[in-house]
């Protein structure tokens, strides 16, 4: 692996809206997400929990002289999903 490879992370996300048995109360938009790598993985519902589990691996410092961009800049996706799961909700 060389040293771009090292500070590549991909996840699996997988959602789905839970809906309560019966008429009374709301679906909730549920999920789980892997790290690939690792298969560490975390059921969350609730959005801050996902981006919470992606910034823990986004945090790790690069190997000096790695191509990797910073962590502020690896979570672009952040609003989108933001707006997404409002709309699902």
């Amino acid at each position: 692996m060389d040293s771009g490879e090292s500070s590549i992370h991909s996840f699996i996300v997988r959602l789905w809206l839970e809906t309560p048995v019966g008429a009374a109360g709301e679906a909730q938009w549920r999920g789980r997400i892997v790290h690939v790598p690792s298969g560490a993985s975390r059921y969350f519902d609730d959005l801050q929990e996902m981006l919470g589990f992606i910034r823990a691996y986004q945090m790790t410092t690069p190997p000096p002289g790695s191509p990797a961009a910073p962590a502020a800049t690896a979570l672009r996706a952040e609003p989108w999903w933001r707006r997404w799961w409002r709309g699902r909700g």
